[in-house]
């Protein structure tokens, strides 16, 4: 108990100690480290949408303020994850992301953990390339939300052009990495939005409605496929039950 209660003293003497030093943020290192941690088809499309900028008077045009954020690490033990190291490492991906949760398409940084959400002016998106071996979470979609909402119809062609490009990119995704009937009702669910957004345009996309077609039976291939694996595993599993109580009633 002693030896805990003196490494608690310690820890909190460090803290205590490192409150008076100066903390650091490079901007070259925010933006290293913002660019390395980007990663999945989410992340990237909420990094297309969402610029970034470090004062008022960058930002080109009007805008309205949508919120005020203040963010900060949910663990913050010296030596173990320091406050400081977080900050710089998650800053501006946390703010980006909460940004385009909000249905913002750019923030102004007043301070490191603090920065304003707002929806400026004739903004176009960011050119992002999302690689098809990006990795992708199946499960989540900020882009799927625009479909699903209308709210995609309110931007103008190219911004909608964008977002089209970022769901394709999702199904193509997710048909190669879905493993479960639950992701696959994910994608097929990201196939329907798509379809309903081209079926509704006052001129339906041919190459779009002839990519969904192949969309939709890739879907259908790989769900049979899934369904096959489930009832082979389930037989295994019975089989082995089969053996498991001939062994009981008939042990040697």
């Amino acid at each position: 108990m002693k030896t805990i209660k003196y490494c608690l003293l310690f820890l909190l003497g460090l803290g205590m100690l490192s409150s008076c030093a100066y903390s650091v943020y490079p901007v070259s290192d925010l933006n290293r480290k913002y660019e390395s941690a980007m990663q999945t088809v989410e992340e990237l499309t909420a990094k297309s949408q969402v610029h970034i900028y470090l004062s008022e008077s960058e930002v080109p045009g009007d805008y309205e303020l949508i919120s005020f954020v203040n963010w900060h690490p949910v663990i913050a033990i010296p030596l173990i994850a320091p406050d400081g190291s977080q900050r710089l490492k998650k800053f501006y991906k946390k703010a980006v992301l909460k940004a385009a949760e909000l249905g913002g398409n750019a923030i102004i940084v007043t301070t490191i953990g603090e920065f304003k959400v707002i929806n400026a002016h004739d903004l176009e998106p960011i050119d992002v390339e999302i690689k098809s071996g990006a990795k992708n979470d199946v499960m989540g979609s900020m882009t799927l939300d625009t479909f699903t909402d209308g709210s995609i119809n309110d931007l103008d062609k190219k911004k909608q052009s964008k977002l089209v490009d970022a769901l394709v990119k999702e199904i193509e995704n997710g048909l190669k990495k879905s493993k479960t009937l639950e992701e696959t009702d994910v994608v097929s669910s990201k196939i329907e939005a798509l379809k309903d957004y081209n079926d509704s345009a006052a001129k339906p996309s041919r190459s779009l409605s002839k990519k969904i077609k192949g969309f939709e039976k890739d879907l259908d291939d790989l769900v049979g496929d899934i369904e096959k694996k489930m009832k082979k595993a389930a037989k295994r599993a019975e089989t082995k039950e089969k053996i498991k109580s001939k062994l009981k009633k008939n042990p040697k």
